[in-house]
């Protein structure tokens, strides 16, 4: 932490040089609550901002696709964003929900009664130039956890709701809220 003096303002930054050292800094900040696969925190503050901020593709995996070749694979997930919205809640001094599972097995995103409905994600084969469809929300026994989800948000009743998904940068912008 660094502490600059200029006038009478004090302007202070952090610099985290990875992601465990800023979540180890919001739980000192904040009280996290993490139970069925979902974490979610409540600022002191909620009542009068009432914005809760999702990131429901936040845990990220890379899936090895080695009949495209050897070096090739999928991602899957949004990364960063659950980071995105832990700080946004942070400084908004509302609340974060975020579902800690992948969206191959539950997208919190969609239709809870679409879940092992045969959806798909046209995702990019990185190092192999193709495009697959990957199925995504196929696991039934995710039912409870993605009711708890939506049960918390509509507990918590947000003026707004703030979604954050990461986009593609090729696409001139790198985050979608």
């Amino acid at each position: 932490m660094v502490n600059r003096k200029t006038s009478n303002l004090r302007t202070a930054y952090l610099t985290f040089t990875t992601s465990e050292a800023l979540n180890n800094f919001l739980k000192r900040k904040t009280e996290p609550v993490i139970k069925d696969k979902i974490e979610y925190c409540v600022m002191e503050k909620f009542r009068s901002t009432r914005l809760l901020f999702t990131a429901e593709h936040a845990q990220t995996k890379k899936i090895e696709m080695p009949e495209f070749g050897k070096a090739a694979y999928i991602g899957i997930g949004d990364k960063n964003t659950g980071i995105l919205a832990k700080l946004a809640a942070y400084y908004m001094h509302s609340a974060y929900v975020i579902p800690l599972f992948l969206r191959t097995e539950a997208d919190a995103s969609r239709p809870v009664n679409e879940l092992g409905k045969g959806l798909t994600l046209l995702s990019k084969v990185f190092y192999a130039n193709r495009k697959i469809h990957v199925p995504i929300h196929t696991d039934v026994s995710y039912l409870p956890y993605l009711k708890r989800y939506h049960k918390i948000i509509e507990k918590l009743n947000p003026r707004a709701l703030i979604s954050i998904h990461g986009m593609n940068v090729k696409r001139k912008f790198d985050i979608l809220f």
